[in-house]
């Protein structure tokens, strides 16, 4: 009886031990302190991966998509495939902003015709 004690306690001691170890590598953010920081890093890299934000905040990927798109949903952030980029930094180009678009149209056909084969 005293030797399944014995057992029970290593276990016992064990699994606590376990469970506090783990609890003080977490650090628990608040929903707020993690957009803000998902925010720094946008503005400091222009494109961060949400493998990376899983890693430093170390959350569920469930936790930071949903983070991701409450911030894209305030156009903080642009979604894509895993990541979040600054609005900044997405720059679309439509036909009207080119510079003589119209005379380079014809080239950029020729140039795919080259391309193409």
């Amino acid at each position: 009886m005293c030797g399944k004690l014995k057992n029970i306690n290593a276990a016992f001691a064990f699994f606590y031990f376990f469970v506090i170890g783990l609890l003080s590598k977490v650090t628990l953010m608040l929903k707020v302190e993690r957009q803000t920081f998902i925010l720094r890093r946008v503005n400091q890299h222009n494109k961060v991966l949400s493998t990376d934000l899983i890693r430093q905040i170390k959350v569920w990927d469930d936790t930071i998509r949903s983070d991701i798109r409450q911030l894209e949903e305030e156009d903080k952030v642009i979604k894509f495939h895993g990541s979040a980029l600054s609005p900044s930094f997405h720059n679309t180009t439509f036909s009207k902003e080119v510079y003589a678009y119209q005379q380079k149209r014809p080239l950029h056909k020729k140039q795919y015709l080259l391309l193409k084969v």
